[in-house]
């Protein structure tokens, strides 16, 4: 999980995870960044561990003008649904199925950035996260085993 700060708001604190609830502290930077409705103060990032959908929910908030505090009622904080979708180009090869050759692909290029592979042959980056690690040839793994194509060596 990650944040990006959004043009005329800054984060002042050091978001963490705390059991699922993260806290952001955010000032506008001038007076024409005041909140107005639904603005935008922050952009959330998450990293997915699976296609499907997920909801992300603000559970509380607080706002301040220069005179006071507000607490914003349930209603004004806000829900929202992520949905992740398989990328186009799935396995490792490109060949149109995982297989071990995807495996042994990305186990070779584990450890490095996705920029030091062969980005022209090879997808290798299959959770998306920028570097070639255990999540990834998890998730192939996992693909094999859902391959109905693929029958295990008996």
């Amino acid at each position: 999980m990650g944040y990006e700060e959004v043009a005329g708001y800054k984060v002042y604190n050091d978001p963490t995870d705390n059991n699922g609830n993260i806290r952001f502290i955010i000032a506008s930077q001038g007076k024409d960044y005041g909140i107005d409705e639904d603005t935008v103060i922050v952009k959330l990032k998450f990293k997915a561990i699976a296609v499907g959908t997920g909801d992300v929910d603000a559970l509380k908030g607080r706002i301040a003008d220069t005179e006071q505090e507000y607490d914003l009622d349930e209603e004004n904080c806000l829900q929202d649904t992520v949905t992740v979708v398989a990328p186009a180009i799935l396995d490792v090869n490109k060949s149109g199925e995982y297989t071990l050759v995807d495996l042994a692909i990305d186990a070779f290029y584990f450890g490095n950035a996705v920029a030091d592979t062969d980005t022209v042959n090879h997808q290798a980056d299959q959770v998306i996260d920028e570097t070639v690690n255990d999540d990834d040839l998890l998730y192939i793994v996992n693909q094999i085993l859902n391959n109905p194509n693929y029958t295990p060596n008996l």
